[in-house]
């Protein structure tokens, strides 16, 4: 009993003290919810979707199981004919652009239905360093179609040579390189290491393509 009494003598000044003040987190406990903190926000960003939205989801799309773009351009006032001929010479200027290969080419055209077909190869390059250069033949179809006040283009076709002059060299078709399923994990947020960067250089080219025909058609 003696010990007792004695233990709560001791004990009085202290919650005597913390009656009189306002209760505080001890230092160390401050120190454990920020860690825990900064932990869960490291979690977060780690499941947190990988993929830009311009290439993610959707943003290569099947038609009849393959892969194809199709734009439309608006061209106010001029005839097919005409939206034609200006389409003619600026596809034949882009079989000869750099990084195109002797093979790009126009390989049909119909003056009836104002239709070109051309055929490109030319070099995608994912890297290139001093050391080494990490690249494909990037080959595709460009059909275009013409009409009165418009130019229908679609980019089809696709297929990579890859690991060029190599033993491992090999045929890649699109649908089984940027497809949703071939480059993308099941749930979506994350590029296979060998097919995302096809996707992603695939998708740019796309948009160059589309952006420079369209420019030129509208000139």
């Amino acid at each position: 009993m003696r010990k007792i009494f004695l233990c709560l003598l001791a004990a009085m000044p202290y919650m005597a003290a913390m009656a009189q003040s306002e209760w505080e987190v001890p230092e160390f406990e401050k120190k454990t919810e920020q860690s825990a903190e900064k932990e869960t926000a490291v979690k977060k960003k780690k499941k947190a979707p990988m993929i830009e939205e311009k290439y993610g989801v959707g943003a290569v799309p099947l038609v009849d199981g393959k892969i194809e773009w199709t734009i439309t351009i608006p061209v106010n006032g001029k005839t097919g004919k005409e939206i034609f001929e200006k389409a003619l010479e600026t596809v034949a200027e882009a079989t000869k652009a750099k990084g195109q290969s002797t093979r790009s080419r126009i390989t049909a055209v119909n003056r009836k239905e104002n239709i070109i077909a051309a055929f490109f190869d030319e070099e995608m390059v994912f890297s290139n360093s001093t050391f080494a250069k990490d690249f494909a033949d990037f080959r595709y179809t460009l059909i275009i179609t013409c009409s009165a006040n418009e130019e229908k283009v679609t980019l089809c076709r696709m297929s990579y040579k890859y690991n060029v002059g190599r033993e491992d060299e090999e045929i890649l078709g699109a649908e089984e390189t940027i497809s949703d399923d071939a480059s993308m994990n099941k749930t979506r947020t994350r590029f296979y290491k060998t097919y995302g960067k096809f996707r992603k250089k695939t998708i740019d080219r796309k948009e160059e393509i589309f952006n420079m025909l369209r420019a030129k058609t509208l000139q």
